[in-house]
């Protein structure tokens, strides 16, 4: 039997590996992936001026690298899913909606960059 310690470590390892995607979705279910990736490719034709034929060709490759590693992430939950138990899962899942709530309030922090901590 592992102890508390060893098994709240590997929940973290499995929720750190599968990094919040629950299945394999395409960049249109991930607004900020696409502005990140519309931000990369607008400074990338900048600094090497790039033509329009190859703008379309490498976004077309970064929109293939980003779709691969959705699907590879959504294969790695699956995979961690199989070994853990049903509880396991729900607390990992409850882990992930907290850590995603976490990350939606940073976006209304107030002066400082702060959170309303009051440090």
């Amino acid at each position: 039997m592992l102890n508390a310690k060893t098994q709240l470590t590997a929940l973290a390892i499995a929720i750190a590996l599968a990094g919040g995607a629950a299945t394999a979705a395409p960049l249109e279910g991930h607004p900020r992936a696409e502005q990140r990736l519309d931000m990369r490719m607008e400074r990338m034709a900048e600094r090497l001026d790039l033509s329009a034929a190859q703008r379309t060709e490498i976004r077309a490759i970064l929109d293939d690298h980003h779709q691969a590693a959705d699907m590879h992430r959504a294969r790695l939950r699956e995979q961690i899913d199989a070994v853990l138990t049903a509880e396991q899962r729900m607390r990992r899942d409850e882990q992930r909606a907290y850590l995603r709530g976490m990350r939606e309030g940073r976006g209304n922090r107030g002066a400082g960059g702060r959170s309303g901590r009051g440090w």
